[in-house]
């Protein structure tokens, strides 16, 4: 009888080794899933991190590529500066406000690292304000972008005591900008 109590020890001892291999292969295979997930949630980290800061980049160039094409579309109205073009527009303003040019003088233009300033000044002479307002109003809605600098006004009544008659002059100092090229 002592020997099949041995026996049964001896399987039992069996069972329980294998038990306990099992138990400890469990152990050290979650030990092992749980340091591989605690990497992967650190890359998760860093990749969510990245993906942020792509978003900010994306939208940056986003307004990058929206001031470039603002400043081709603006470029684009003020390059077109031929000074014989500028005063046939000036003329052709100043003819639908109905006002009447007087003088009109090219100054000297000004050289800036981006752009080349234009300036011209005029004097007119009308009946009314309200066309020199006409004017003012036409030359600052224009597409090819005029600057008003300076406006000097000055009216005169002139006449019999009967009918008098007001003239009006003003000096105007019109201004225009040529965008310099832009180079990369």
């Amino acid at each position: 009888m002592d020997t099949t109590i041995l026996r049964n020890l001896a399987e039992g001892r069996k069972i329980n080794k294998s038990k306990l291999i099992h138990i400890v292969f469990v152990c050290i295979c979650a030990m092992i899933a749980r340091n591989i997930f605690i990497a992967g949630q650190k890359d998760l980290k860093k990749l969510t991190l990245e993906q942020e800061k792509g978003k900010v980049a994306n939208t940056i160039l986003t307004e990058i590529v929206v001031s470039e094409k603002q400043y081709t579309a603006y470029k684009g109205l003020l390059n077109v500066k031929d000074p014989g073009v500028i005063l046939n527009s000036i003329s052709t303003l100043a003819k639908n406000s109905l006002v009447k040019i007087l003088s009109m003088k090219p100054q000297m233009q000004k050289e800036y690292p981006l752009y080349t300033y234009y300036s011209f000044e005029m004097t007119i002479s009308t009946d009314s304000f309200h066309k020199i307002g006409q004017l003012v109003k036409s030359l600052e809605n224009s597409n090819e972008v005029f600057l008003i600098d300076s406006l000097s006004v000055t009216a005169q009544t002139s006449g019999d005591a009967g009918s008098s008659s007001k003239k009006i002059e003003a000096e105007f100092l019109i201004s225009t900008l040529l965008i310099k090229e832009y180079r990369k």
